[in-house]
């Protein structure tokens, strides 16, 4: 496990590390004075409060703590795995060692694999405990924020899988490490920043069914992964403010022309705190059928990045 110990280390450098970790809590600085923006003025009614706050953690960490940046990052090493080595001229004095083309791969990979892993748990700890403690949030709040945690690492393992395999496949074809990560930034940002901004107004003019663009809107469909792996290891149930808001951004739910925050949707009474019916999920894409394609797509890449990793010509 040398070649996994050496790439452990070479991604995990201390400067590189600390700045993408002080990255994240600005960002969950920001979150923070959302959420006293949000609850300002609101009830003091335990179910309204939570709602409120989950409703900004799910986005949030959706976009963000396990979002934009994080997957920035995972596409980065995934696409210096191999070209960086060859870049570098370093590829040669590995595979003259008395070590398969595929062990290097995969250590390397597997490498970049924890790496992801370990700043994806780091990352959601910073995050949880700055909401915590700056907020003093209700036991009832940190109980649910918890139960939330296992779902959240299983998504962490499913998008590591995904974003680092599909990043590595693109650095082995496009042969070029920095060209190979533009292109996954400038696909994340579009994915997660962009076409978000342009998705409610392409509903409500039927071009967003009439040009099936859901075949195509990643955004919606990690969106659906992400609430169905909650929706399996947690009890929680949205209520449908949050859907409204969550829909707003990833369309997964059916709220029709709803807005958020407002009561004329069949939502929450403010007085009452009660709780009306729930959406129902868009019926889009089954998630079965997204979690399993996109599972096969990154065993795909990996067999690919396997065989052309095994017939490079690296002299």
């Amino acid at each position: 496990m040398v070649i996994f110990t050496q790439t452990f280390k070479m991604m995990l450098k201390l400067k590189r590390t600390l700045i993408y970790l002080i990255f994240i809590a600005l960002g969950s600085l920001l979150a923070v004075f959302a959420m006293r923006e949000a609850i300002d003025g609101t009830s003091t009614n335990v179910n309204l409060l939570i709602d409120r706050y989950l409703s900004i953690f799910f986005m949030f960490t959706f976009m963000w703590v396990i979002g934009i940046p994080f997957l920035i990052s995972m596409a980065n090493r995934g696409a210096s795995l191999i070209q960086e080595e060859i870049e570098e001229g370093t590829l040669v004095v590995l595979v003259s060692k008395p070590i398969s083309r595929y062990r290097i791969l995969l250590e390397k990979w597997l490498a970049s694999f924890v790496v992801s892993l370990l700043l994806g748990l780091t990352s959601m700890f910073i995050n949880l405990t700055m909401m915590v403690f700056m907020l003093s949030l209700d036991s009832a709040i940190i109980s649910i924020l918890l139960s939330l945690q296992l779902s959240l690492i299983v998504y962490i393992i499913f998008m590591n899988i995904v974003m680092t395999s599909i990043s590595l496949m693109f650095s082995l074809v496009l042969k070029k490490r920095v060209r190979t990560i533009i292109l996954l930034v400038v696909l994340i940002m579009v994915t997660f920043a962009v076409f978000p901004l342009f998705k409610v107004p392409l509903m409500q003019m039927g071009y967003y069914d009439g040009l099936k663009l859901y075949l195509i809107d990643l955004n919606y469909q990690f969106g659906v992964v992400y609430y169905t792996i909650i929706d399996t290891f947690t009890t929680i149930k949205f209520t449908p403010e949050t859907q409204v808001i969550i829909s707003q951004f990833l369309g997964i739910f059916e709220v029709g022309n709803a807005s958020p925050f407002t009561n004329g949707y069949g939502g929450i009474d403010e007085d009452l705190g009660f709780l009306h019916g729930n959406f129902g999920i868009s019926k889009y894409i089954h998630p079965a059928i997204i979690i399993s394609f996109w599972v096969t797509v990154s065993a795909a890449n990996i067999l690919l990045s396997t065989l052309l990793v095994k017939r490079m010509d690296i002299s």
